[in-house]
């Protein structure tokens, strides 16, 4: 753990790059891995506890204000013809529309929100969007008597808490390979190539200080646009490759 937490820092100084490169892309993996299981699952516990209570109030909030509805062949099929807003605040919102009229982008506005469509149940938290389709929650037939029996408060907290660890893995390995990839395209139009196994090195190490930023932001509920996150990434990244280009023509 301390050597874990050394590698925290290290990587924080663009300078060390080089010498990170030399420890290989093996190491650079193990990190990756270790930073997805502990900050991962800090995101991923925070996210399951906060939809854990939301999942409470929301069915709550159905038994007491939704028509009668009930789900066939993967469908939700609600007692209306138009959209029904459950709760409405200045950060949050859960409304239900099997019109076809809402789309995802009606939750642009807000920070946290539920939006159960025809085929599909979305959950904004933080900004960030989880889909989870009727066909994949086994809940056919499922109708307002028997919401609360569908799925335990636990369980619901569970499922998020191991997607949004999932999902955090899998951001980072995406974007450190797209981001290598593209480099190494651009590295074809300059003197003084790196190697592609350098470079992914790079963008690996280069994730720390943009995720730490964003995921501390997260858990004080401030957000922190993905956009932001990003730039700064960007930044890290081609400094960090800036550094390594000038050690290697030296």
């Amino acid at each position: 753990m301390y050597g874990f937490i050394n590698h925290i820092i290290y990587s924080s100084n663009i300078k060390n790059y080089p010498k990170m490169i030399g420890e290989g892309f093996r190491r650079a993996l193990i990190y990756l891995l270790l930073f997805t299981l502990i900050f991962g699952t800090i995101k991923g516990i925070t996210t399951g506890v906060y939809w854990g209570k939301e999942y409470k109030n929301i069915m709550e909030t159905i038994i007491n204000k939704l028509p009668d509805f009930y789900v066939k062949n993967g469908e939700l099929i609600v007692d209306s013809n138009k959209p029904i807003t459950l709760h409405q605040s200045r950060n949050s919102i859960y409304i239900v529309d099997t019109t076809g009229v809402i789309g995802t982008e009606y939750l642009d506005s807000f920070e946290n929100g539920v939006l159960f469509l025809k085929e599909s149940l979305l959950l904004k938290s933080n900004f960030e969007i989880f889909e989870l389709k009727y066909n994949n929650l086994d809940i056919e037939g499922f109708n307002k008597s028997t919401l609360y029996n569908i799925l335990p408060i636990k369980t619901v907290g569970i499922i998020i808490g191991l997607l949004t660890v999932f999902i955090f893995f899998l951001e980072k390995l995406l974007t450190s390979l797209v981001t290598t990839i593209f480099l190494r395209l651009v590295m074809t139009f300059v003197k003084g190539k790196i190697p592609f196994n350098n470079l992914i090195v790079v963008a690996i190490y280069a994730l720390t200080i943009p995720s730490i930023i964003k995921l501390t932001f997260d858990l004080f509920g401030l957000g922190f646009t993905w956009f932001l996150y990003y730039i700064i990434y960007i930044i890290y990244v081609l400094l960090a490759v800036k550094q390594v280009w000038k050690t290697n023509i030296r």
